[in-house]
């Protein structure tokens, strides 16, 4: 007696993976004249399941004209003029495998369309597969994509990506052995800080002349349902999901990003920033790590934020020991002092005096102020010294002011940063 097994996937499409009497001229749908187009347009493809052929065990055939080893797929909406983006793989202990070429055959009706999927050659005994419906490049007619999670977003991996596993039966006719399968739905993880690279070696300094490293690696489950570490999915990783920027700017910095899977390397697994031209000397950076990144099932790195910060500063030497005599460093604020009507800001090295004013150094409150600034010598080095005071002549005592980051040294550095002071 010949069995189908037939999942029941409710709202707007079917899929019936046949494993007995599927037929080519299989058509579930009637004509309907009076059926409004418009409606279709606005519907969203959906399925769910209510099992999976490898958890029922059907002993499925391996010869290629066997109808039971074919496999239909039955949509609600018309699929005429869109899209399937369906494969079968081999699926061994070690995961999916190689690509299993099937036809297509398909079937329009005025309510739907049925696919007919036949293996192009007989498949092997005894062997496990997986069927993938690829949201992102499955649409009906109107351009409507599956939205397996129903969160009205179609087309997103893997949240609505469809995935059935079958296996084939022995050659004395019963059942295959089936492969346990277990859904990775464990995100990659970053698992180092951020690292200076020659291009073999990782360091704890980060010489401002090396490049930059940190390691992504994801989580997945072994055949056992143990979690392992392996690679990320490598083709996520680009210019558009690794960037640098300036702390203190905001620009960013120009360079090339790689991801290294070569399991010899000590940089096995990390993600590699190499600038176009080197890093300032003793410079605070921010490595910004994007969710887009992935692994091969599509779990992003961050489930929840658009991105992730690293901060990071450079040192002031490079590899071989050496510092540049150049002045990279901006200036910051090391102390503040009260006098009187007087509060006095001391930076750390001198400033470019024309940057003092209004609009770099303000009081919240709104009060006018007035500036004075002059070089003295503070714990034996040279600095400016920023001298504020009310217009009003009244104490600065309890005034609260603002030092924007426009201030700039004598080599033009930008400060950078917003600092408030009460005095």
């Amino acid at each position: 007696m010949r069995r189908k097994l037939v999942f029941l996937l409710p709202v707007l499409l079917l899929l019936v993976l046949s494993v007995s009497c599927a037929r080519k001229d299989l058509s579930p749908y009637e004509a309907d004249t009076d059926h409004d187009a418009a409606d279709m347009s606005t519907a969203v493809l959906n399925l769910d399941v209510t099992g999976r052929l490898i958890d029922d065990n059907v002993a499925v055939g391996t010869e290629k004209d066997d109808p039971t080893s074919w496999i239909t797929i039955m949509f609600s909406n018309n699929m005429e003029g869109g899209n399937v983006d369906v494969h079968v793989y081999e699926y061994t202990k070690s995961g999916i495998d190689d690509e299993v070429e099937f036809t297509k055959e398909w079937d329009h009706g005025s309510f739907g369309s049925v696919l007919l999927l036949k293996p192009a050659d007989d498949l092997d005994y005894n062997k496990n597969y997986v069927l993938k419906i690829n949201a992102s490049g499955t649409f009906d007619r109107y351009g409507k994509k599956l939205d397996k999670d129903g969160d009205e977003v179609g087309g997103e991996t893997p949240d609505d990506d469809y995935l059935f596993y079958f296996v084939t039966r022995k050659s004395d006719g019963s059942d295959g052995d089936a492969i346990p399968w277990i859904e990775d739905t464990l995100t990659p993880v970053v698992s180092s800080g951020v690292r200076s690279t020659d291009g073999s070696n990782t360091f704890t300094t980060l010489y401002f002349d090396y490049r930059i490293c940190i390691k992504i690696e994801d989580r997945t489950y072994d055949t056992t349902g143990a979690i392992i570490d392996t690679f990320i999915d490598d083709e996520t990783v680009n210019e558009n999901t690794v960037k640098v920027l300036d702390y203190y700017t905001g620009e960013e910095v120009s360079g090339s990003v790689t991801y290294n899977e070569d399991n010899s390397s000590s940089l096995n697994r990390y993600v590699i920033f190499k600038p176009d031209d080197d890093f300032q000397p003793d410079h605070r950076y921010i490595l910004r790590l994007y969710a887009d990144i992935k692994d091969e099932a599509g779990n992003k790195l961050w489930e929840t934020d658009p991105y992730i910060d690293y901060i990071f500063t450079t040192s002031d030497q490079d590899h071989n020991g050496d510092t540049l005599e150049i002045d990279f460093r901006p200036p910051y604020i090391v102390d503040y002092q009260r006098d009187g009507v007087y509060g006095k800001i001391y930076f750390s090295e001198p400033i470019d005096h024309n940057t003092v004013g209004p609009a770099t150094i303000y009081a919240t409150s709104g009060m006018q102020l007035t500036y004075q600034v002059g070089e003295v010598m503070y714990n034996g080095k040279l600095v400016s010294v920023v001298f504020v005071s009310r217009v009003d002549g009244n104490n600065i005592a309890g005034t609260t002011v603002r030092i924007t980051g426009a201030i700039k040294d004598l080599a033009g550095n930008l400060k950078g940063c917003l600092n408030t002071h009460t005095f």
